[in-house]
């Protein structure tokens, strides 16, 4: 979210009288014979310098923007740009967010953020929105859209795990089990109640079973992700946990936490770049501007030093470095 700043400026016109058959006039592009009015070096018949909106004349005080003239009331109702919550002129600083909605800076506080999509739950730009019993309040554009079956979260599954294989993340064909779970259940069993806006976790179980004397491990693989969401969301959480479990299988180090946490941030970056649609750049712009040092911090390290690069450099470098 960044802040926009519109600057409004006032100017007074002056009335020469001289006599100036030499002058044009900017607007009609004919001799100027007697009065006219000079604006920015150039020069128009009296009636001629006329408002870009309205196209009356304009008399006394006037607004430049652009390159062009307005009364200050036409430029104030009509080109300055519109709030998207309560659909006043914006003057002076307002937000803009990643969405393209511009609003007021008051209105920060007039409203609760989605917690999944950050979005303000105002009427107009989200039709409000939900507070479940987790404590989360997400936007009715999120709950509109949220994964209810869990069976199209089995299917999700399946899909991001063969999407990721067309970019290089190839996983074992060992069970992965799948639970739709609320924020107070995925804070339990991760027991990290302190990361904002946690989505997922994956939990690795390894069992050792002696059988004819023969000792082997069986690894047994569970994520637990955010109920109600939306598909795409879901899709990248899910995408982040599978790549814990290709550097579980793949790498012997202890990574440090930003690289190990960057690294599946990037992963489930490039997944969402092949979704190509719109709802996955706007994912992609919360991971870039995610202030948590892990997850945020370590994102954009991985990115900055991998993204564009074959995939294959980055998974490389875990496997022969513990951190970055």
């Amino acid at each position: 979210m960044k802040i926009v700043c519109i600057s409004i400026l006032l100017y007074s016109l002056l009335t020469s009288f001289t006599l100036a058959q030499q002058y044009k006039c900017a607007e009609c592009n004919k001799k100027i014979i007697r009065e006219f009015i000079t604006v920015d070096g150039k020069h128009y018949h009296i009636d001629h310098f006329k408002c870009s909106e309205c196209r009356k004349k304009i008399e006394g005080n006037y607004t430049k923007s652009e390159g062009k003239y307005y009364h200050p009331q036409c430029y104030f109702n009509e080109v300055l740009p519109k709030c998207d919550v309560c659909n006043k002129p914006l003057e002076g600083e307002f937000y803009k967010d990643i969405y393209g909605k511009k609003y007021h800076r008051h209105h920060l506080n007039d409203y609760i953020h989605c917690d999944n999509c950050n979005r303000l739950t105002a009427e107009r730009i989200t039709n409000g929105g939900r507070k479940f019993n987790d404590g989360r309040y997400l936007c009715n554009i999120c709950n509109r859209t949220a994964i209810k079956s869990e069976n199209q979260y089995r299917r999700i599954l399946n899909s991001v795990k063969n999407r990721l294989k067309n970019i290089g993340i190839w996983i074992s064909n060992a069970p992965v089990s799948i639970f739709p779970v609320d924020q107070k259940r995925l804070n339990q069993v991760s027991n990290r109640t302190g990361i904002d806006r946690l989505r997922g976790f994956c939990h690795i179980e390894s069992q050792r079973i002696v059988l004819n004397g023969k000792s082997t491990v069986n690894d047994k693989y569970s994520i637990y992700v955010l109920n109600n969401l939306p598909s795409i969301y879901t899709e990248s959480t899910i995408a982040h946990e599978l790549m814990h479990i290709w550097l579980y299988e793949n790498t012997h180090n202890k990574h440090s936490e930003a690289l190990e946490e960057g690294s599946c941030h990037f992963i489930s970056y490039l997944y969402l770049k092949t979704t190509r649609s719109k709802e996955a750049q706007w994912i992609i712009e919360l991971m870039k501007n995610d202030q948590n040092k892990i997850y945020g911090g370590g994102f954009r390290k991985v990115l900055k030093i991998f993204d564009g690069k074959p995939v294959s450099q980055l998974l490389t470098f875990l496997k022969e470095n513990k951190k970055l």
